[in-house]
């Protein structure tokens, strides 16, 4: 009885309910295929007309059932392929946005640079020169004493203004 078309048709469709469940719309579309065959061929053996009635709403379903998962076989692809297209789009924009990112950090350099120069503030290089230059001039000292002695850093003469500049000109470049 295990053999017979009509039990061969619900495993049919337990595995499509399966492939279903998975995404794996095609061997979905081949179960309930397979099932709706197994039906016809179960028809035959029989000659009851209540069987025959049962049999052939289930040979319907299942070939409605092939149908509906086609469309929405077809439907899943779309959202798949949308959904791609968004990504690809969000991976673009992300990429325009570091570089504009990198864009305004180096106009910030460039910017912090002149402002250094415009101000003749001493950068920490001239600050460094300056300190060696004073270890240098005191030659009477021995090696072992200027090595020892502390890095002062001179007062400096007037007081540091820090400008405020108005960068909201840049954010339409």
């Amino acid at each position: 009885m295990d053999l017979h078309p009509l039990n061969l048709a619900h495993q049919q469709h337990r595995r499509a309910e399966a492939h279903l469940i998975n995404n794996r719309y095609d061997e979905a579309m081949q179960c309930h295929h397979n099932a709706a065959e197994l039906l016809l061929d179960a028809m035959k053996s029989t000659t009851s007309s209540v069987a025959l009635e049962s049999i052939t709403l289930q040979h319907s379903y299942h070939l409605k059932q092939k149908d509906l998962i086609k469309s929405k076989k077809e439907q899943y692809e779309r959202v798949k392929k949308a959904m791609d297209h968004i990504k690809e789009q969000l991976v673009l924009q992300a990429e325009v946005l570091k570089d504009e990112n990198m864009t305004l950090k180096e106009r910030v350099s460039y910017l912090e640079k002149e402002r250094v120069k415009y101000l003749n503030l001493p950068t920490q290089s001239d600050l460094l020169q300056r300190n060696f230059s004073n270890i240098s001039g005191n030659e009477g000292l021995t090696n072992e004493f200027i090595q020892k002695m502390p890095i002062a850093k001179e007062p400096q003469h007037r007081p540091v203004v820090q400008p405020h500049f108005d960068l909201s000109a840049l954010k339409d470049l």
